[in-house]
């Protein structure tokens, strides 16, 4: 995996305080499709779990969490917000999953794009691996971009975003013909009256809704599409799967 993400602590802020809402969300749901498989109980896996926010939420719920996430700034924040879990600093696509009833991967983390396994690929690759993994009855929640422009007539488009101690200028650029889309980060956080610069490049690529349902159903999974978390919705284009192990 050639990607160095969420490294940058003003990036790490950023992503949990702006955006942890739609993981709350995505808890909520994830423990509302577990009881509803008469499920309360046993190992969940948060992929790509950033500070810890889903994990936190459902270990509150009796279940052994285990976080895994390619970000160490990530880890960090997570083992301190949530100490009854067990974290991990490792790719998704390596990691080798033990037995669980159920799996989480929030916030388009599948989305995101590396050479060495790009676009459906990764997902050929973990799926059939959760799917074993995973209790009859067993869960795997996710959300996922699909193909379709994005920006409008201004491409690239800038984006600015700070808060007291942090900001991030953020460059968003799609290329419709390859199905992706980029976002160069340059972010400052305060540390005592200086600022640290840091740059991130993270490299998101849209798949075929379809195509994905295909897979899933293939290897065992049934299939439920929404547009949202929990009541909640995206925007355009972004779609969450809940897929049961029958």
């Amino acid at each position: 995996m050639s990607q160095d993400l969420y490294q940058a602590e003003a990036l790490v802020r950023v992503h949990h305080e702006r955006f942890g809402y739609i993981t709350q969300n995505a808890a909520q749901h994830l423990l509302r499709l577990l009881d509803e498989q008469n499920i309360h109980q046993g190992s969940v896996i948060d992929l790509g779990c950033g500070s810890g926010i889903l994990a936190e939420i459902v270990a509150q719920h009796e279940y052994d969490v285990i976080g895994v996430d390619y970000s160490a700034e990530f880890i960090n924040m997570a083992e301190k917000n949530v100490p009854n879990a067990q974290f991990v600093v490792q790719s998704i696509y390596d990691y080798e999953f033990p037995p669980c009833v159920g799996v989480a991967c929030i916030g388009e983390v599948l989305n995101y794009y590396f050479e060495d396994a790009p676009g459906l690929k990764n997902l050929e690759l973990l799926f059939p691996k959760i799917y074993q993994a995973l209790e009859h009855g067993g869960v795997l929640l996710f959300d996922i971009q699909e193909e379709g422009k994005r920006l409008g007539p201004e491409n690239p488009k800038n984006r600015i975003r700070e808060d007291e101690n942090w900001f991030v200028l953020t460059e968003r650029e799609e290329n419709l013909k390859k199905a992706t889309f980029t976002k160069k980060f340059t972010a400052f956080h305060k540390i005592g009256e200086l600022y640290q610069k840091s740059n991130e490049i993270h490299r998101l690529q849209f798949f075929n809704i379809n195509e994905v349902v295909q897979l899933l159903e293939n290897i065992g999974f049934e299939v439920f599409l929404t547009d949202g978390y929990n009541g909640s919705k995206f925007y355009s284009k972004h779609f969450v799967f809940a897929a049961v192990k029958v």
